[in-house]
């Protein structure tokens, strides 16, 4: 184990623990988080959802390019055909053209999205060929939804209000911009 601090490093054996460690002892958070560190930069190492904007072609390969040599440098892997939900779209003048897949690297090819297919983003669903009206009212259903398990929880009301704001809001927040500039 190594123990970084201002002045220094200390570095130890490897600590065995021979017996269970109780709740109630004096070591219990310090182990706790001992252990918690080489946790820390295994969860950091996960990206949910990414989106990329780029006016041209060209800019998107060159993004894609750097996320990839990015996330091989940190040790995260890109799993598009693993999942089979990786997609790229090209919009022009807010329509869906064709331009083909992007091939990153001989182990990571972006499908072009249809202009059937669908992805959700945040538990919304996204695509060109959907209506704005019926985009609002699944955003509100997913909204409404999201506020009334909060509001079940046996939560504080400051801890109620943080989690609506985290969680809730997120869904409206993320596709507001879209519908106003979209349109009916």
């Amino acid at each position: 184990m190594k123990l970084l601090y201002n002045n220094g490093c200390i570095t130890t054996d490897q600590i065995k623990i021979k017996r269970v460690i109780f709740q109630g002892d004096s070591f219990s958070p310090l182990l706790l988080c001992l252990a918690l560190v080489s946790l820390t930069s295994v969860y950091l190492h996960y990206i949910d959802d990414l989106k990329l904007y780029s006016k041209k072609e060209q800019e998107q390969v060159g993004e894609l390019k750097i996320v990839k040599q990015f996330s091989d440098d940190i040790g995260m892997q890109i799993i598009c055909k693993l999942l089979g939900i990786c997609a790229k779209a090209c919009m022009k003048k807010g329509k869906l053209t064709s331009a083909g897949n992007i091939v990153i690297d001989e182990a990571t090819e972006l499908q072009e999205l249809d202009q059937e297919r669908i992805y959700k983003c945040l538990g919304v669903d996204e695509s060109d060929g959907i209506q704005q009206s019926k985009l609002k009212e699944k955003i509100r259903n997913e909204y409404n939804r999201r506020v009334k398990l909060i509001l079940k929880t046996e939560l504080n009301g400051r801890i109620q209000v943080e989690a609506i704001n985290s969680l809730a809001v997120l869904v409206v927040s993320n596709r507001l911009e879209n519908l106003r500039t979209e349109g009916d």
